[in-house]
């Protein structure tokens, strides 16, 4: 049986559930669009994704205050794809934590350093003030999470961690 990976599944409906349920348990600073503009899979933004995922950890956390702290207590993202409808380009949505000693370098740094990644691309970044804008967040970034690919398709940045992802 071929399921079409953008069509709404019964199961996929009860993962949507679960996701949104899992986003709420996490404590999240900030909500993220990371755009490509230009014809990328979801394959081929891993790597742009890989690189900017480091790049963010390597600028925000090289001082030794935070050598011996595990990397998901200093920065950490769950994002969702989704392809936009007039164009068809793929972007992602995702909630993020940033350790509250280097939010405002996060807020600052994490567009241009996408930019540089992706020059065609666009970084959105708001901060999230309360648990209700989580709750509205985890939402929206899970609208199509009830379709194959959006399901297969998410990326928790520690999957990104590891030079061979």
């Amino acid at each position: 049986m071929n399921i079409n990976p953008f069509r709404k599944t019964d199961s996929g409906l009860e993962l949507r559930l679960a996701h949104i349920k899992w986003l709420k348990s996490a404590e999240h600073t900030h909500f993220l669009t990371l755009n490509f503009h230009a014809a990328y899979t979801e394959r081929s933004a891993f790597k742009p994704m890989r690189q900017w995922n480091l790049g963010v950890r390597s600028r925000l956390f090289r001082s030794r205050q935070f050598e011996n702290r595990p990397r998901d207590e200093l920065f950490r993202f769950i994002a969702y794809p989704e392809y936009a409808p007039a164009s068809g380009h793929l972007h992602y949505h995702a909630l993020a934590y940033v350790t509250e000693k280097r939010r405002d370098w996060f807020v600052k740094s994490a567009p241009s350093l996408w930019k540089f990644i992706v020059p065609t691309g666009t970084c959105d970044v708001q901060a999230l003030a309360a648990a209700k804008d989580v709750s509205c967040v985890a939402h929206y970034i899970t609208k199509l999470a009830e379709r194959p690919f959006s399901y297969n398709g998410f990326i928790v940045s520690s999957m990104l961690d590891t030079p061979s992802s």
